[in-house]
């Protein structure tokens, strides 16, 4: 039998949300494998896994991976020959780590969408120093955020009390409140759009509930460019809606979807996610 790993870990709301969808669940080629255990009761060889329940799993019988990896592990020789394995043996991995790391820059991310013709923000990137005056984004039109993959609060800076930066920090013109949403998966789009008063929606209570929205034909052969130059089988990315136009804020290659999916009608892409590995 060829078997479907699940890897993450045990807390990911997003793998236990495609778990519990019943074809997932039904399905007994699907294996969860906890990374935060591995070297302790999970163990990994050259020939394959060791699982607690004292089975064996050679790699060749995994025919693809839905990889939601965390790094937990404090193993880090395990977790590099991991990652090697999901970069360059296993047949079908959702996405490849070496794929993932373009997420490691925003600001390069958005010269690459810029490159092939999408709308940025006005965007800087500062550190070091107090907030920066920059005299193309008038202080009370500006947001910062993490310019890397760490999570962060989008704030305004006008609303910015310490006004000083350390790390590296994103700096874009205001966009507005209008938020879209837009999921790719194997040819297929989903864009939602919602509308917040607050800078940042995921932080707003009041935020309006994601509802389908069209998005202009040359933007999605645009953004399924980019999808595909980044190398993402599946990617969320976040754009802005203003003043009739569409501005690209970045591109995630492992988008927490279930939030955005509990919201569509028939759960459209754990049913894309579902056929790509089991196919």
């Amino acid at each position: 039998m060829k078997y479907v790993l699940l890897l993450g870990v045990k807390h990911d709301p997003v793998l236990h949300y495609f778990f519990q969808q019943p074809y997932v669940r039904k399905d007994k080629r699907f294996l969860f494998l906890n990374e935060a255990r591995i070297g302790q009761d999970i163990f990994l060889s050259h020939q394959g896994w060791e699982l607690p329940c004292g089975s064996f799993l050679p790699h060749h019988s995994i025919q693809s991976v839905y990889n939601r990896l965390y790094a937990s592990t404090d193993d880090h020789v395990a977790l590099s020959y991991l990652q090697w394995l999901l970069d360059e043996i296993y047949p079908r991995v959702l996405n490849r780590p070496k794929n993932t790391l373009t997420n490691f820059s925003k600001s390069w991310q958005l010269l690459q969408a810029k490159a092939i013709g999408i709308k940025i923000p006005n965007t800087t990137v500062e550190a070091n120093h107090c907030m920066p005056q920059v005299k193309s984004i008038p202080t009370k039109n500006r947001v910062f955020k993490s310019a890397s993959s760490v999570r962060s609060i989008v704030e305004s800076v006008e609303c910015n009390q310490q006004n000083q930066v350390h790390e590296p920090v994103l700096f874009q013109e205001d966009m507005g409140r209008v938020n879209i949403r837009v999921h790719m998966m194997t040819g297929s789009t989903f864009a939602q759009e919602i509308q917040s008063r607050a800078v940042d929606y995921r932080y707003d209570m009041h935020a309006t509930r994601a509802k389908s929205c069209q998005l202009p034909q040359e933007l999605i052969k645009k953004l399924e460019q980019l999808s595909t130059k980044f190398g993402l089988v599946l990617s969320g990315s976040d754009f802005m809606l203003y003043e009739g136009e569409y501005y690209f804020l970045e591109m995630n290659p492992s988008p927490g979807y279930a939030y955005y999916e509990k919201q569509m009608a028939g759960r459209p892409l754990s049913q894309k996610i579902y056929e790509y590995l089991v196919s």
